[in-house]
């Protein structure tokens, strides 16, 4: 076999070259990466991608939680639609598309996500796991490539695809549960012989192997029991003189003595496969050809990376041209801000990937806000939002969604403005963000950061009802609340922090602070939720 070992982090120090223009602690960006793909080098890339065209700015202390919510978004959540190019539907397919080994290959695999690992034994079964690229020999064990492979493979897949493969998954499941102890769970009479002809020409896992093993035991002992019962009634008869029928009793005794070496003859045959698990040379043709398929994949990802290297070098530098064109915008020469605003679009919409696109349009459109060019805002706002739907991505249609909502306010048009902020407060309440409307310590900044540019782009005022929060969407309305006192202000989401280190969920510009009583002690609990109104 091929061992494709992952890079470890000082093989993977290039890739921090690409993470300057977006963090400030490079290094702390691809950790948290290597956390998740074990430099897997598929994944690696993959992730390092999404990073590079999802995030427009990683604060020191973000790293961890910024990557975390990119992973469960981008990569984990509706993991097979959002899988491409093509990779864990490949892992998917090499375990369960051989219908022969599927449950075999799954049965070590529970295994090893239950435990841990498991000892590599170099058995043609366990080659042919490690082939698939979903578990990796390490200090000759076995055990899950990563944490992204562990998160999608997971137990709730694992009985997800039990339950697709066997004919009688509901009754393992429950005899499992039991510890092995439910002879109720167990398979009888024609349920039990469907299974047997199923079971016939497959691999199985341990679990299934003693399970029928145990069904089939339960069976002849059933059997057995009935026949002791008959031959207790003959002997009866027999000791009530009935010479005819005491002929046909020793003759069944005499049965009954070989159908007991036969059940014993043919319990060594079962304890034999056990030990054998069934046909091993028979997956040499499977593994030939998953090593094949990989030696692809590895030429793959490289012409990758270097295609990927060459058309991101090329495109960011004609969008910073470009970015540098737009700021005449600021200063509102009109003839000079249109030709720099559609040069800029057009060079968005080169931009193949339509997450990267999505992501430059809210870029573009909080510029605008920022400039109160409000009709210029709605109009890109709403290309956002349809990529943002296009993308599935939360993270866009809420922002979208609000923004269109501030814009329409700014134009004085409430019913719209309105409008929007519902919308905009449905997908957050139904969103994974939804874990961020919570209580916690809050702080505020004041006049001596007047005039600051935030992670919004726009210039922070002390007087407008805004604040910092890590992870809400930009221009989502949350309502804080002094608990103590019952006092709310309803703020919009406009730049990043507080720092994770300090224990803060929010930091307040010093109106809204004045507004629920924070100006006067600093630092107080509060209570986060939607705006609602």
């Amino acid at each position: 076999s091929i061992p494709l070992n992952g890079f470890q982090l000082h093989e993977a120090q290039p890739l921090t070259k690409g993470f300057r223009k977006i963090a400030n602690n490079p290094q702390a960006v691809l950790q948290a990466v290597l956390h998740w793909t074990n430099g897997q080098p598929f994944i690696t890339q993959k992730l390092c991608y999404l990073i590079l065209y999802n995030c427009d700015y990683i604060e020191v202390g973000e790293e961890e939680n910024k990557i975390e919510y990119l992973v469960q978004t981008q990569v984990i959540a509706n993991w097979e639609s959002q899988d491409n190019p093509e990779h864990l539907r490949t892992i998917r397919d090499r375990i369960l598309n051989n219908e022969k080994s599927a449950l075999q290959l799954l049965g070590f695999y529970q295994i090893i996500l239950q435990q841990g690992e498991i000892i590599f034994d170099n058995s043609p079964e366990q080659l042919q796991l490690s082939l698939s690229g979903l578990v990796i020999n390490e200090e000759n064990n076995l055990i899950i490539y990563n944490l992204v492979y562990r998160s999608v493979f997971n137990q709730h897949w694992l009985n997800k695809s039990f339950r697709t493969l066997r004919p009688y998954a509901e009754e393992i499941s429950a005899w499992i549960a039991s510890d092995y102890q439910d002879e109720s769970c167990l398979l009888r009479g024609q349920k039990l012989q469907r299974a047997q002809k199923w079971s016939a020409n497959k691999d199985l896992s341990p679990q299934d192997y003693n399970f029928l093993n145990a069904s089939e035991k339960l069976a002849r002992q059933k059997k057995w029991s009935n026949f002791q019962i008959i031959t207790f009634i003959l002997g009866v008869i027999l000791t009530l003189g009935s010479t005819a029928f005491a002929t046909f009793a020793i003759n069944k005794y005499q049965y009954s003595q070989k159908l007991e070496k036969d059940l014993a003859a043919l319990e060594s045959h079962i304890a034999a496969l056990n030990n054998n698990a069934a046909g091993s040379n028979n997956n040499i043709a499977a593994l030939e050809k998953n090593i094949a398929a990989l030696e692809n994949e590895l030429a793959e990802f490289k012409d990758n990376m270097a295609a990927l290297e060459n058309y991101s070098t090329a495109l960011e530098k004609e969008l910073a041209d470009s970015e540098k064109e737009l700021a005449v915008l600021i200063k509102d020469q009109v003839k000079e801000s249109n030709a720099a605003y559609k040069k800029y679009i057009s060079r968005i919409e080169q931009v193949k990937e339509n997450d990267r696109k999505e992501s430059l349009y809210r870029k573009l459109g909080r510029t605008l806000f920022a400039n109160k060019k409000y009709d210029r805002a709605i109009e890109i706002y709403k290309k956002s939002y349809q990529l943002a739907k296009h993308n599935n991505s939360k993270e866009g249609i809420i922002e979208s969604m609000y923004y269109l909502g501030h814009a329409y306010k700014a134009l004085n048009n409430d019913t719209k403005a309105k409008e929007y902020y519902h919308k905009g407060e449905k997908e957050l309440v139904d969103s994974y963000y939804s874990q961020y409307l919570t209580q916690g310590k809050a702080s505020f900044s004041g006049s001596n950061e007047r005039g600051q540019i935030t992670a919004s782009l726009e210039k922070f005022d002390p007087a407008v009802w805004t604040a910092a929060h890590r992870d809400l969407p930009f221009g989502t309305r949350v309502r804080v609340t002094n608990p103590k006192t019952g006092l709310p202000v309803v703020v919009r989401i406009n730049n990043r922090g507080p720092a994770r280190k300090t224990r803060r969920i929010i930091n307040l510009s010093e109106s809204a602070a004045q507004e629920i009583g924070l100006t006067e002690i600093g630092i107080m609990e509060v209570k986060l939720d939607p705006a609602g109104d």
